[in-house]
């Protein structure tokens, strides 16, 4: 008996051993979920530093702007910071702001974003990239400081009740030529392009940016209710673009009666796979409509995914997981209602080759986690590799051990 309590003890240990304190790789994540920061700092002299990956805080509604710091682990690197946070007042509306500076205080990026007054508790995601300064470019100091400084704030907006933040941090390898001929974005936004319907199936929408199923081309059906906000994602390599359209459905007479004659609005916004906030980029799309005694038709698009992206308004600069949200504000002061809705997605455009970097996975997206893609959800092809290999997984196979062995030490007792 004293060697199965010994056996059981050393499980313990392994099984602990399995829950660190750094942050999990950023497929293991929800939106707001991460490794709690390791202490919090508002001295701009002493910053937190924080490694790739996805990180957990908190920011009080009064205070002085929190004062981060990542130190990179390669040269010419580029590093992409970005902040998600999600409000609990769902009646007042927030600002989330993060800007980056090297040693030297000089100003690396700077990103804010605001929640809209019909969805004040959206959660809002910004995103700085601290790099070259334009492609080709070798004189920025923000490209060769060795430490990022990163600072999260409220920018010009207050709150009542402390703010939960996401921190994502993934750095990028140098090209292999800095000056490699790459495609160019278009002067004007590309026109949207309907995606092509299917005989629909049902998919329930994700609660978060962690359990956002990925659809295929076709259309899903649904329904959300006044004040939710529903999560899919679908995956773009270099070069593709995504379209996406919502046909929702007129409200019944029950429910038209319960809104006493005025509509309920609905809208569609998404994210890059860092996991900033982005409107539509594709031109001729509605991404905001009003359901009543009929309903409406919402459309969104994104893309393509260039290299160059990055230097310009559009985030779709890196391969991975893009997110499609269908969003409605809150009942004001009344019952809420249901809404149906028929959502269809086509990723357009076939993968071309991407930049060439010195890494063959440029992305460190956790500690000592490389991966081909920002997000680090690639698609598998039959196998999943390595990266079947979790935290996530591996504290399951330890609690599948563990219980076997409880299952042998109930057995030893009843033959006794």
């Amino acid at each position: 008996m004293k060697r199965v309590r010994l056996l059981l003890a050393a499980l313990m240990v392994a099984l602990l051993a399995t829950v660190g304190t750094a942050p999990s790789a950023l497929a293991d994540q929800a939106v707001l979920d991460g490794e709690p920061v390791p202490g919090l700092s508002t001295d701009p002299e002493n910053p937190v530093d924080l490694t790739a990956g996805r990180w957990q805080a908190t920011l009080e509604p009064t205070g002085s702007d929190l004062q981060f710091s990542y130190t990179r682990t390669s040269r010419d690197s580029s590093v992409f910071i970005a902040v998600n946070g999600a409000s609990t007042e769902s009646d007042q509306g927030y600002e989330l702001r993060t800007y980056a500076t090297n040693a030297d205080r000089t100003t690396c990026g700077d990103s804010r974003v605001s929640s809209s007054m019909s969805m004040p508790a959206q959660v809002l995601g910004v995103n700085v990239v601290v790099g070259p300064k334009e492609h080709g470019s070798r004189d920025s100091q923000c490209l060769i400081t060795d430490v990022v400084r990163f600072t999260i704030g409220r920018g010009n907006a207050s709150f009542d009740e402390p703010l939960p933040l996401s921190i994502t941090i993934v750095e990028e390898s140098p090209l292999q030529n800095a000056y490699e001929s790459l495609p160019t974005p278009p002067d004007e936004d590309p026109a949207f392009v309907p995606p092509t319907s299917s005989e629909p199936t049902e998919v329930v929408g994700g609660t978060t940016l962690a359990d956002a199923p990925l659809l295929e081309d076709g259309s899903v059906t649904g329904t959300i209710a006044e004040g939710q906000q529903l999560f899919y994602r679908v995956h773009l390599d270099w070069g593709q673009s995504v379209a996406a359209q919502v046909d929702v459905e007129a409200l019944d007479e029950e429910q038209q009666e319960i809104v006493g004659g005025w509509s309920v609005d609905v809208g569609i916004w998404g994210y890059n796979p860092v996991r900033r906030s982005t409107g539509s980029l594709l031109d001729d799309t509605d991404t905001s409509g009003r359901i009543g005694e009929e309903g409406d038709t919402l459309t969104y698009g994104y893309g393509p995914v260039r290299y160059l992206n990055r230097y310009g308004v559009n985030s779709a600069y890196a391969p991975g997981d893009y997110y499609l949200v269908v969003g409605v504000p809150p009942a004001d002061d009344r019952e809420a209602v249901t809404l149906s809705y028929t959502l269809t997605v086509e990723v357009q455009g076939e993968p071309v080759a991407g930049p060439t970097y010195v890494e063959d996975e440029p992305f460190l997206i956790g500690p000592e986690q490389r991966s081909a893609v920002v997000s680090g959800t690639p698609r598998m092809s039959g196998d999943e590799s390595d990266a079947w290999f979790t935290g996530r997984r591996i504290t399951g196979l330890g609690l599948g051990v563990l219980g076997l062995v409880c299952l042998g030490v109930g057995a030893l007792r009843l033959r006794r």
